[in-house]
């Protein structure tokens, strides 16, 4: 089997440089070689794209997302001597960095294990004390900002991101020396999470206190059961005579009965999906994270207004 992969220089690590993404199946028998091959490829690739602005092969290395919640910085070096079938998954992204003064042709964070983690806001590398200086480390002024799905940092919020990763990639605002001690915004941070935890655990039991429950199932006894009641119908949108609601999904608008043709109702045909935050629409496999975006979604569909009941 082979994997296909998408290789590029991270953005941060461009300096200025062309930016080229490599798309490349790997074939099967490459699967059981080391990614340093791919490395190769990829270098030798963009100096002939880029002749006037080369890679020196021997200055970079591969480096992946780090998916685990545990991982104390959001990229994983790959070893140069890791086979590619272990290395990478399908369609993953592998981005080209500057080899550190850590990490050796064995790649890897093993090397840099026993070193420091720089606690500054979006920055979290290893460092060496000596290497400290005041321009050493890029990180952000404030603490990350977290509403609903949407992640930010509360210096730069006109870069909004839903994807946990991506926050991180955010270029930090301010430069300074590593540290490793936690910004006191940190903890503030931690209590103001918490505060809000605890309004949303209250306004949840005061709407659970005001919601019918059903009640437990009664103990079996010999009296017959009486028939229970039909459920009662929704009762229909007030709306103007003439006017009524469209029922279709996505579209759901009022409308003149009188004005309603063949194709004047652009809709989604199936009902949409939310899970963990994401919204999607099954008809047309269209996904968004803001509601109003995924409002904004074109249906896939045209026909006549059909009237809620």
């Amino acid at each position: 089997n082979s994997m296909k992969v998408f290789v590029d220089l991270r953005e941060d690590e461009a300096e200025g440089r062309p930016r080229y993404q490599l798309a490349i199946t790997l074939p099967n028998k490459w699967l059981q070689l080391p990614s340093d091959k791919l490395l190769d490829t990829y270098v030798a690739t963009y100096n002939k794209k880029h002749a006037e602005s080369p890679l020196v092969r021997d200055e970079w290395q591969l480096c992946v997302k780090d998916a685990s919640p545990f991982a104390r910085v959001p990229w994983k070096s790959v070893a140069g001597d890791a086979l590619m079938g272990e290395a990478f998954t399908e369609r993953q992204e592998v981005w080209v960095v500057r080899r550190s003064s850590d990490a050796g042709s064995a790649g890897g964070l093993g090397a840099a294990a026993a070193l420091p983690t720089c606690k500054n806001h979006g920055c979290q590398q290893k460092f060496r004390e000596e290497d400290n200086a005041e321009d050493a480390c890029r990180h952000h002024a404030g603490a990350p900002v977290f509403h609903d799905t949407r992640k930010w940092w509360s210096c730069c919020e006109q870069h909004k991101v839903y994807d946990f990763d991506a926050l991180f990639t955010v270029p930090g605002c301010v430069l300074g020396r590593h540290s490793t001690t936690a910004p006191r915004e940190s903890q503030q941070a931690n209590d103001a999470v918490k505060e809000q935890a605890a309004r949303v655990a209250e306004r949840v039991m005061r709407v659970q206190a005001t919601t019918e429950i059903p009640s437990a199932r009664p103990p079996t006894t010999s009296a017959p059961k009486a028939s229970p009641e039909p459920p009662k119908p929704k009762p229909p949108p007030n709306l103007p005579p003439g006017m009524a609601r469209c029922r279709h999904y996505g579209c759901q608008r009022d409308y003149n009965v009188d004005e309603n043709g063949p194709m004047a109702c652009t809709y989604h045909e199936q009902a949409p999906i939310f899970h963990d935050g994401g919204k999607r629409w099954p008809c047309c496999n269209q996904s968004r994270w803001d509601f109003d975006d995924f409002m904004a979604v074109p249906g896939c569909a045209q026909g006549a207004h059909e009237p809620v009941q």
